[in-house]
């Protein structure tokens, strides 16, 4: 249910978007620590202290992650632009992803909690979802778009005190900040219809 409330508090920010001041939002995003935080102290109870950031054992692979996501620009201004763009390198990375060859049943919350338990390394994981989230935007296959984002959501809170965002082309925030965006996009056309 935690993650509802989360999640519901980022929609609401995206719905109150254009009504919200820049004070307001400074002061929603400086309280928004705490938020954070609390999801720490619920993992530290119930399993201890775990480093869901121990990006150093898998180290060959998540360094080819990480490389990968920076070739593809993530975080950078025209990131979507060169994405579309298919004469792009950028545009041929994502194509290279396996989207439609991952079965549906690899893109259920079961599977996520099964990876949330056993990743040593969240960043890693979910920098590996974001690339394959960009071929399902590229496929356009709006079901596994949204199964990937809640994914990346769920797995994100685990690494709310160790991710580091100097060498992950993004944080914890900015996960469940798109897959509210994508939320609230859906929710406001009609019938809920993807484009």
């Amino acid at each position: 249910q935690g993650y509802y409330f989360l999640l519901a508090y980022f929609l609401a920010q995206e719905a109150l978007g254009p009504w919200l001041s820049p004070a307001a939002r400074r002061i929603i995003r400086a309280r928004e620590v705490k938020v954070w935080s609390m999801w720490t102290g619920v993992y530290r109870k119930g399993f201890g202290y775990m480093d869901f950031c121990r990006c150093m054992e898998g180290g060959e692979f998540y360094s080819h992650v990480g490389k990968n996501m920076r070739l593809a620009g993530f975080s950078k201004r025209h990131f979507l632009r060169t994405m579309f763009n298919s004469s792009s390198a950028q545009h041929h990375l994502m194509r290279q992803q396996q989207c439609r060859e991952t079965p549906l049943s690899g893109f259920f919350p079961e599977a996520a909690l099964t990876m949330m338990f056993t990743t040593g390394c969240v960043p890693g994981d979910v920098g590996m979802a974001a690339l394959l989230l960009q071929n399902c935007v590229l496929e356009q296959d709006i079901q596994k778009v949204l199964l990937l984002h809640d994914t990346m959501f769920r797995m994100s809170t685990l690494a709310a005190d160790c991710q580091d965002s100097k060498f992950w082309p993004f944080t914890v925030r900015d996960t469940a900040t798109q897959y509210a965006r994508v939320i609230w996009e859906l929710a406001r056309r009609p019938n809920g219809r993807a484009p």
